[in-house]
């Protein structure tokens, strides 16, 4: 019913949990604890979602059964109550396409927006069919100039650091967002890296697409920055020869990672998360044909979740009329 960003950021970052051990120390009876309530007021965002009340059996305790087994036998059936009525959590469909073995290796690849939080969203959901998070292959400069992402699973988006990061038992990564990046060739060039790590690591590439991804939430900020064609303006300087075109992206990359997360409006669009078809290096087949091969797949899927591109009215209609 409600969105609320700081606690959202508390969670993900794991402060939340670092904060409860505070709670947990002597003398202090939670007392810390009471200054969150302020937070729950004053930085939640009401979502237009359907709420309403459901009441489960009545528990009395039986004969000759402590305290500690009625608390017990109540917490779990309230769990299984609790996932009856709001079943499987995050909403992602075609979960059959993850192949499951224990010995299979993944390759996700998704094209997040430009706000950073559908990450969390393909992330969680993998995390909750594989009961694994996958490792995210960031740009190495974000990793870099933002170290606060390895918290979250990531690494600089090598082939030798994926291929390491296999090798030390991890099923899956993900390529953010390298490899729908260099699937769509945005460029007009072939780029091959993202099927170069698959063949090599043996994995296998599964498409993923965020439904409505970049209508989750709105960005004032960047919206001026695009009605003023300033962000245009910008992309010629990154297209500068040399090392002065390079500096230019890397203040792009910077400055957007700070900026594209916090200032921004959440939007109550429907929203989900599609697992394409698994794509299987086959025998024989060149680096450069299984990249088209891919980017065809992706593409197909990308235009089927979200038709159009850009469209809030699409997403919000999508929402409500379902």
């Amino acid at each position: 019913m409600y969105w609320n960003t700081i606690f959202y950021i508390s969670n993900i970052t794991g402060f939340s949990k670092a904060y409860d051990a505070l709670l947990n120390l002597p003398a202090l009876d939670g007392s810390f604890g009471k200054s969150s309530d302020m937070f729950d007021l004053l930085f939640s965002n009401p979502t237009s979602c359907q709420g309403n009340f459901k009441f489960g059996p009545v528990y009395r305790a039986e004969e000759n059964e402590s305290g500690a087994e009625f608390a017990a036998r109540v917490k779990i059936d309230f769990v299984k109550f609790l996932k009856t009525e709001n079943p499987g959590g995050l909403n992602y469909t075609r979960r059959e396409n993850i192949p499951l073995d224990k010995d299979a290796r993944i390759l996700f690849i998704g094209y997040h927006s430009n706000h950073n939080w559908d990450i969390a969203v393909s992330g969680m959901s993998i995390r909750n069919i594989m009961n694994e998070v996958p490792v995210g292959l960031m740009h190495r400069t974000v990793v870099a100039w933002c170290p606060w992402v390895k918290s979250f699973g990531c690494i600089a988006g090598t082939r030798s650091s994926a291929i390491n990061a296999y090798k030390r038992g991890h099923r899956a990564c993900m390529v953010i967002p390298g490899g729908a990046e260099e699937a769509k060739s945005s460029k007009g060039h072939l780029r091959t890296g993202f099927a170069q790590l698959a063949m090599e690591a043996d994995a296998v590439i599964i498409p993923v697409v965020v439904e409505n991804l970049q209508e989750m939430v709105f960005n004032p900020l960047f919206f001026l920055l695009n009605v003023t064609w300033f962000s245009k303006a910008y992309n010629y300087l990154i297209d500068l020869p040399g090392w002065i075109g390079w500096l230019f992206l890397q203040i792009k990359m910077y400055t957007w990672m700070w900026f594209s997360m916090l200032p921004v409006i959440p939007m109550p669009v429907k929203s989900g998360v599609i697992f394409g078809t698994p794509l299987h290096h086959e025998k024989d087949e060149t680096v450069e044909h299984y990249a088209i091969r891919v980017s065809h797949e992706y593409e197909k899927l990308v235009h089927q979740t979200n038709p159009g591109g850009l469209n809030y009215t699409r997403a919000l209609r999508a929402r409500f009329n379902n």
